[in-house]
This record gives C-alpha cells, sequence and structure tokens, in this order.
C-alpha cells in the first residue's frame, strides 16, 4: 500500500471524527435549548453545548478554530515569500489564533463586562486583519 493511500486514508478518519464530534455537539446545544424544563439534563448537556463558556464545547470550537490557523500558516508558507497571498494567509493565521484564543479564555466576555469600548478594542483589529486577508 502507498503511503499517500494510507495518508488519505488517515486524514479521511479525522475529518469524519472532526465532523463526528462537531455534529454531537451541535445536537446537544439543541437539545440542552429544548430540554429547559429539565433543569438536571440540560445543564448536563450545557456542558457539551457550543452556546456555553468554559466548557467542553467552547474548548472544541477553540481548537478548531487553532487547527485553521495552523492550515492557514500552511498557506502562507507554500505561497511564494512576499507575495500578496502570502500576506493574506498570515493575516488570516493571526486572526484565526486570536479567536482561538478569545473563545478559549472567554476573552470577549470580559471585555463586554469591562465595557463596550474594551470589547471595541479587540473587534476593530481583528475587523481590520480580516479585510486584510481578504484584500490580499
Amino acid at each position: 500500500m502507498h503511503a499517500a493511500s494510507v495518508a488519505a486514508r488517515v486524514g479521511r478518519a479525522w475529518f469524519s471524527v472532526i465532523v463526528l464530534t462537531s455534529s454531537i455537539l451541535v445536537f446537544a446545544t439543541f437539545l440542552a435549548f429544548t430540554l429547559e424544563n429539565a433543569p438536571t439534563l440540560s445543564s448536563l448537556l450545557f456542558w457539551f453545548g457550543l452556546a456555553g463558556e468554559n466548557n467542553f464545547g467552547a474548548w472544541w470550537s477553540g481548537m478548531l478554530l487553532l487547527v485553521a490557523a495552523a492550515f492557514a500558516l500552511d498557506g502562507s508558507a507554500t505561497a511564494p515569500g512576499g507575495s500578496p497571498a502570502s500576506r493574506g494567509w498570515r493575516a488570516l493565521a493571526a486572526l484565526l489564533a486570536i479567536l482561538s484564543f478569545d473563545e478559549i479564555a472567554s476573552l470577549h466576555e470580559y471585555l463586554a463586562n469591562s465595557g463596550l469600548g474594551y470589547l471595541a478594542a479587540l473587534a476593530v483589529p481583528l475587523f481590520a486583519l480580516g479585510c486584510y486577508s481578504l484584500w490580499q
């Protein structure tokens, strides 16, 4: 069996695990909202849902953003050095890494509680990074 064939199978298996886990977490999120009359079950599902903070769902989405940042950095490495495409991929990698940190550390919730000006101090540079990445 060729190494490329094995790598393709492993890649498909990992992708399937990621999609299945994400689907289960989305289902748990919707189920938690529909079971509000059963607080014990709803609070248990909260720990796996994507709507909460500081739970498995938040960690999972943060890790997916970090993986996407790594793939964007890989895109930067494969583009010709100094080209607009390379700069765009690096900006996207930075944006995704910051969003990953924000999701895992609940940074935007903390900043929103401190004041909307603090939240804007995070949002404006992220918006600029996104626009720069698309422009490149």
